[in-house]
């Protein structure tokens, strides 16, 4: 009975050829939408899972509320918002933020000058980032204010297939150019990473460039900040905290 119904179902399959190469067609056309859809969602969810500590990993928002009254949400903080939180809040356990610079000038061994995208980071950036190591430790690195952390794509482009640690790699910051030792090589950041990296200098090495003025300066924003929290800390509590920190570093 069954290769009855088989029959039966072709019959009308070549009976009806238009009727049927649309109703096939149809139902091709949603599959695959349906199918583009479920991978792409898939694909979104998965950005950043790849850290271990993903799930207590959160990003700094600041609530700013402008002169005619509307509300927006900034992702940039200033500097000095890592000392102040580290001062203030004792449920965070490691701070970072991720200032980027782009079209850095930077020399290659061949002399010719090309542009890179620079970020500074905080010592805790790998504490709580999961970023794997090409060559080099995160124990081994940031030892000097001017050492350097580089991705593998930059390692190839300044230096080929040479190994490029302990070699150095010279960069225009402010008027002149300015020698670091590249103490690590990171792979290149994953596909599904909202962080993207290509040469990574520490803090320290920018204070006394840009001034401890204004790396304390409240309103100079740079970048996005991140932070993990200490075990069986409710993040929802610490809105209060955050914001009580920050009327006494601005005021009302």
């Amino acid at each position: 009975m069954f290769k009855n119904y088989i029959k039966i179902a072709f019959r009308n399959l070549f009976k009806n050829k238009v009727y049927s190469f649309i109703n096939i067609f149809g139902l091709a056309v949603g599959i695959a939408v349906c199918a583009l859809i479920a991978l792409y969602v898939q694909n979104e969810w998965s950005y950043d899972e790849f850290h271990e500590n993903s799930e207590n990993i959160y990003r700094v928002w600041a609530e700013e509320t402008l002169q005619d009254g509307r509300v927006i949400l900034n992702t940039s903080t200033p500097f000095i918002v890592v000392e102040t939180i580290k001062n203030n809040i004792p449920e965070v356990e490691n701070i970072t933020y991720l200032n980027r610079f782009s079209n850095v000038a930077g020399v290659p061994q061949n002399d010719q000058k090309i542009s890179e995208n620079v970020s500074i980071i905080h010592d805790d950036f790998f504490d709580i980032f999961d970023f794997k190591f090409v060559e080099g430790s995160r124990e081994s690195v940031f030892n000097s204010p001017s050492s350097i952390v580089i991705s593998e794509s930059a390692a190839k482009r300044h230096f080929g297939e040479a190994t490029a640690l302990n070699q150095v790699l010279s960069l225009k910051i402010g008027e002149e150019f300015r020698d670091f030792t590249v103490d690590g090589v990171l792979e290149d950041a994953p596909a599904n990473s909202s962080i993207r990296y290509e040469l990574l200098i520490p803090e320290q090495y920018f204070e006394p460039i840009m001034g401890e003025r204004s790396m304390r300066n409240w309103f100079n924003i740079f970048g996005p900040s991140y932070v993990t929290l200490k075990d069986g800390t409710d993040p929802e509590e610490l809105t209060d905290k955050f914001a009580d920190m920050m009327r006494a570093a601005l005021g009302e």
